[in-house]
C-alpha cells in the first residue's frame, strides 16, 4: 500500500514539473511587398517639378483714371494748350509707365497740330552729361499709341476751338540705348513741342511747349 502511494506521488510530481506545451501559431500568409521602381542611371531623384518659363507681363498702354483727370484739369479753359499728365517721374531700368499727352485747340474754326519731342539733356548725379544719351539713342523709350516708335513726331491732330484730345505715351526705360551702350542712372529731360501746321508761316506756328523729366534710379 505504501508502495502504491509513493508511486502515485512520484507520477504527480513528474506531471507538475513537465514543461507546458504551447500551441503553435497558425500559418498567417505574409503581405506581399511592392518592389520599389527601378531608377535609370543618371535620373533625377528629387520630386520637384521642372521650372516653367513664364513670359513677362505686357505693360499697360492705356491711361488710368488719375492720368485722365490730370489732363482734364490741365486742359480746362484758361489752362495750357499742350499738357502732360506728369512732368516728372521716377523709374527704374526696365520699368514702364503711361504718360498722358493732351492738346487744346484755340483757333477758329479748326486747325491741325503736330507734336515733336526730343531729349533736351541728360546728366548723372554729379550733373555731368551722360555719354551716349541723345534723341536718336533714346527714341525707343517712348512708344506712341499707334505711331511709329522710331519717329519723334506725333500728329497731325485736328482740333476745333476749345476742343481737347488726349493720347497715351508709354515710357519704358530700356536697359540699353539704341546704339547698345548701357542705360546710365541719372536724369533725362525730354522736350515736347506742339506746332500749328496750317499756320506755319505766322506767329502761331510755335503753338506750345513743355517738358518731361525722367529720373532713372538704381
Amino acid at each position: 500500500m505504501k508502495m502504491i502511494i509513493v508511486t502515485i506521488a512520484i507520477l504527480a510530481l513528474l506531471v507538475a514539473c513537465a514543461p507546458a506545451q504551447t500551441a503553435e501559431p497558425a500559418d498567417v500568409p505574409s503581405k506581399p511587398t511592392t518592389p520599389a521602381p527601378s531608377q535609370a542611371d543618371g535620373e533625377e531623384t528629387d520630386d520637384e517639378p521642372a521650372p516653367v518659363d513664364v513670359a513677362p507681363a505686357e505693360p499697360v498702354r492705356e491711361m488710368d483714371a488719375d492720368t485722365k483727370q490730370r489732363l482734364t484739369t490741365a486742359l480746362s479753359p484758361g489752362g495750357v494748350k499742350l499738357a502732360l499728365s506728369h512732368t516728372s517721374v521716377k523709374m527704374k531700368i526696365g520699368e514702364s509707365k503711361v504718360i498722358g499727352v493732351g492738346l487744346r485747340g484755340t483757333v477758329l474754326p479748326d486747325d491741325e497740330y503736330q507734336v515733336n519731342y526730343s531729349l533736351r539733356r541728360a546728366y548723372d548725379k554729379s550733373t555731368s552729361p551722360i555719354v551716349g544719351a541723345d534723341t536718336n539713342n533714346v527714341l525707343i523709350w517712348i512708344e506712341k499709341n499707334g505711331i511709329n516708335p522710331w519717329s519723334n513726331t506725333f500728329g497731325p491732330v485736328t482740333l476745333k476751338n476749345k476742343e481737347t484730345k488726349t493720347y497715351p505715351f508709354l515710357i519704358t526705360v530700356k536697359p540699353t540705348f539704341t546704339g547698345g551702350a548701357p542705360t546710365q542712372i541719372g536724369t533725362y529731360v525730354f522736350n515736347f513741342k506742339a506746332f500749328n501746321q496750317k499756320d506755319w508761316q505766322f506767329i502761331n506756328y510755335d503753338y506750345a511747349e513743355t517738358e518731361l523729366t525722367v529720373i532713372v534710379e538704381a
